[in-house]
């Protein structure tokens, strides 16, 4: 959807893409966007090194790439880097990388390409998700994501995506508290219209 934003088949559109799914963010066990993004090539996630207070640039074929969720571009200022907003993978469901030249779908753009995270959306089977984790530096982490119809006729649905993390970092003194929730609803009238 990235490409072209249309249901255009990969192979069929004229442009470098590379997804990042879901299930390759749980096989690496990525905290970040970066960490989820080490194996694509011609991306550069961790420029600066590991690091978990913020999320750093990415770069695509050696340009900063502006990051969009669900298609919309997210605010970015270079020169305060460290203040903008961190994405939680656990709550997306597939990354997508658009390399080279895409103004002419997305209005100004970098010419290296862009990155569009796409979020986790309900979907029409029941499906439930409870994760707990624990590990280095004292770290507690639980999550959770449930979807599924409301009604009957499966026109109605729903999920709902959360995390909590408490952990101490590798820097003395540096500790990090996440919260994050994520509810979203889908209205779908008919098989061609649906309103997320």
């Amino acid at each position: 959807g990235t490409a072209s934003k249309t249901d255009t088949p990969i192979l069929e559109t004229p442009q470098s893409i590379a997804v990042v799914p879901r299930q390759q963010i749980e096989e690496q066990g990525a905290q970040n966007i970066s960490q989820a993004l080490r194996y694509t090539s011609g991306v550069l996630g961790e420029g600066y090194g590991a690091g978990s207070v913020f999320d750093s640039e990415v770069r695509v074929r050696g340009f900063v790439a502006p990051r969009y969720l669900d298609g919309l571009r997210l605010p970015y200022d270079s020169t305060i880097q460290f203040a903008q907003p961190r994405t939680e993978p656990y709550g997306l469901e597939r990354i997508e990388v658009l390399k080279g030249p895409s103004s002419g779908i997305y209005g100004q753009a970098s010419p290296g390409g862009i990155l569009n995270m796409v979020s986790k959306r309900p979907t029409v089977e029941r499906r439930g998700e409870l994760e707990v984790q624990t590990g280095s530096y004292g770290r507690v982490q639980g999550a959770f994501d449930i979807s599924g119809p409301v009604d009957a006729n499966r026109e109605f649905l729903f999920r709902v995506t959360g995390l909590a993390r408490d952990t101490d970092t590798f820097i003395d003194l540096n500790k990090e508290q996440r919260y994050f929730i994520a509810p979203s609803f889908t209205w779908q009238p008919n098989a061609n219209t649906s309103f997320t």
